[in-house]
């Protein structure tokens, strides 16, 4: 199918809203159970949307989850999982098919990852990246091209050269200005440790796009926030959850993942681990905010009525659980357990919700169904509108951080079970299974045992259901486990 074609529908285009709360846990918002209040907002407004109790990704960290949300497919299928993979050409993505139906596609990213050096640009009309003080494609082509040539020439002379030939070509003579502005503009991001600044400057260009944008066009807007990503470095005002002093913050900014799995005590004390956890918990409560302040403007302009809204998350994070920090590894529920709400169209009548299992990338097939896409949909992705799923699906093919990493720093390091690749299968009725590389198992149910602290594998009743489960993963996962020993 020609990737710009247009297609003629018997019935008006809604409006697509995508939210990605990055690194968002089902576990740490309110909404779905958390005893702190970190999302008292999408609380109030869940009775006017579908919440999905039992939404899983199908992948635990950022480039994978993005593609499967993009083309309907398991990470397995895709097989982009590692750091040097880019969105393939051979799959036609979400984007290009609404532009080919005839919608404004515009994305706003603020993760480093979902950007265009992964080709994630593919079939938007406009991609901002909240790195970037300048967005425009003129800007980001003259930065490509330079790019592309300086890492084929080392003297400055030439490259020098080159950029005068380029912007005289293309009378892009600012271009030289607007890049070393861009270039502060970056490293100033960088020693702030906090996405708040870009957040603000996200919401203030949706509005604006929101604002002029032309009712008769169906949009497609798709954002990423980063507040819940490491560093959680909420704005220093905003303490209704922890009150904390700059200085302390400080300190905490500079533990991260490694120190956590290599430091002196190899894990973090308690009160760090409880410290940093309210400290996401606050970034939450902050977007949980903003959130609010986007759905309000959105009631205010008039577009909900014919607008799909989506909020969820491509992934969750470990905050100490498992003995685990980061999202580098496992397929624990802090990791894969998401949050998922839908705000559908009026005329779909759609509220209250679902506890059937679903999927981050069954958002592609929704989407082709209520727009009607002239485009096959991946058994992989099964529509919000549709049965319920038989399972969900969850893959780590690759290790998102290699132990031998932390073998620099410590030499006889000695990497723990879990980092390791592994897979995981989840039935209708919240029986869980890991099977991990070297053929470990872990089954645990979740209705009696959400935390996955009793692993039921070699428990005389769960024989059978182990088996079974073993066996359907084994046929789904195009990443198996290595010698089975469950």
């Amino acid at each position: 199918m020609p990737k710009k074609a247009k297609f003629v529908l018997s019935e008006p285009l809604p409006h697509i809203i995508l939210i990605i709360m990055d690194t968002a846990s089902a576990k740490r918002s309110s909404l779905y159970g958390h005893f702190r209040e970190t999302t008292p907002n999408l609380e109030r407004l869940a009775p006017e949307m579908m919440v999905y109790r039992n939404c899983f990704t199908p992948a635990a960290w950022t480039i994978p989850s993005h593609i499967s949300l993009f083309t309907g497919l398991y990470p397995g299928e895709h097989g982009c999982n590692g750091h040097d993979s880019v969105l393939p050409e051979e799959f036609l993505v979400l984007p290009e098919i609404l532009r080919g139906l005839g919608y404004r596609t515009v994305t706003i990213s603020n993760n480093l990852l979902v950007s265009r050096a992964f080709q994630f640009q593919r079939g938007y009309d406009e991609f901002y990246q909240m790195e970037d003080l300048f967005n425009s494609r003129r800007f980001h082509e003259a930065s490509d091209a330079f790019e592309a040539f300086k890492r084929g020439h080392k003297s400055d002379l030439d490259r020098l050269a080159f950029l005068w030939r380029y912007c005289h070509k293309n009378k892009y003579y600012s271009f030289p200005l607007h890049k070393s502005i861009n270039k502060y503009y970056r490293n100033y991001l960088r020693r702030s440790k906090s996405s708040s600044h870009s957040t603000e400057r996200t919401l203030r260009l949706t509005h604006k796009i929101l604002a002029q944008h032309p009712p008769s066009q169906p949009l497609f807007l798709f954002i990423n926030f980063m507040e819940t990503h490491d560093p959680y470095n909420p704005p220093q005002k905003y303490n209704n959850i922890i009150k904390i002093s700059k200085r302390r913050k400080q300190e905490l900014l500079k533990l991260g993942v490694t120190d956590f799995f290599v430091g002196p005590n190899r894990g973090f004390t308690p009160e760090v681990i409880e410290t940093k956890r309210l400290l996401y918990d606050q970034e939450m409560a902050y977007l949980d905010d903003r959130l609010a302040d986007l759905y309000a403007f959105l009631e205010r302009q008039g577009m909900l009525d014919n607008t799909l809204l989506v909020i969820t998350a491509d992934h969750g994070e470990c905050l100490g659980e498992h003995g685990l920090w980061g999202h580098a590894y496992g397929l624990y529920n802090e990791l894969v357990h998401i949050p998922l709400m839908v705000k559908y169209p009026a005329r779909y009548s759609r509220r209250g919700e679902s506890t059937n299992i679903v999927q981050l990338h069954d958002l592609f097939a929704t989407i082709g169904e209520i727009t009607d896409i002239p485009y096959p949909v991946p058994d992989s992705s099964q529509s919000l509108l549709g049965p319920p799923r038989e399972f969900a699906l969850a893959e780590r093919c690759c290790l998102h951080v290699d132990p031998d990493r932390y073998r620099q720093i410590t030499p006889d390091y000695e990497p723990l079970e879990t980092m390791q690749t592994c897979c995981a299968i989840i039935d209708q009725e919240l029986r869980k299974l890991i099977l991990w590389a070297d053929g470990r198992g872990e089954l645990y149910d979740l209705k009696k045992d959400y935390a996955e602290e009793n692993n039921l594998i070699h428990h005389p009743d769960y024989q059978n259901l182990a088996q079974d489960l073993k066996q359907k993963l084994l046929a789904l996962t195009a990443c198996p486990p290595g010698e089975e020993r469950i």
